[in-house]
């Protein structure tokens, strides 16, 4: 090899090695800047309780909360997918295909605005589009209701999460909110 070949190498190396080295440096500050927080917010009207959060786990697994008691939250926001359901469309209550896909619910505790179009301010009032929507949950608010309030277990974990205001709408949502609200990523 001769002095020329050598030389050339070796600037080749130091360019490598220094390029790599100012590389590593710069990453980690925007690495930090991407950061999820190191608690889970929750807001003032809707406090995490472990109570609070175990109901909230029942009712997203729960069928019942579809019109034909064939789905569940986590048909479409199903854990062993990332949270949704792998799928281009999802496909809802009575196999009713969605205009949209399932989005992951990782990190929403920090989202500003939910759904596609940014319409639902909150977890809490997020809920019910999908429960109510014809394509998705497809389910009467009334019939739920009813159906929950006929099971005796729900009436006691309600009661005792709940202990003045037991099965309504209002903390239906707040207990799926809590649940969601602790689903992050890493």
């Amino acid at each position: 090899m001769n002095i020329a070949t050598t030389v050339t190498l070796a600037l080749v190396l130091t360019l490598l090695t220094t390029s790599s080295c100012v590389t590593a440096q710069a990453e980690p500050a925007p690495t930090r800047a991407f950061q999820r927080p190191a608690t889970v917010p929750h807001p003032e009207s809707n406090p995490y309780t472990p109570g609070k959060f175990a109901l909230g786990r029942k009712l997203f697994f729960d069928p019942r909360l579809s019109r034909d008691n064939d789905i569940s939250c986590a048909t479409c926001h199903n854990p062993a997918h990332g949270w949704e359901d792998g799928r281009a469309l999802a496909v809802g209550s009575g196999q009713a295909v969605h205009e949209r896909h399932s989005p992951t619910l990782e990190n929403l505790a920090w989202a500003p605005a939910l759904l596609w179009d940014g319409r639902a301010p909150t977890l809490e009032s997020q809920v019910w589009f999908p429960l109510t929507a014809h394509d998705e949950m497809a389910q009467d608010v009334r019939e739920l209701m009813a159906e929950l309030g006929a099971d005796q277990s729900y009436v006691e974990h309600f009661r005792d999460v709940f202990p003045e205001r037991g099965i309504s709408l209002i903390t239906l949502s707040a207990a799926i909110a809590t649940f969601e609200r602790e689903i992050v990523s890493g």
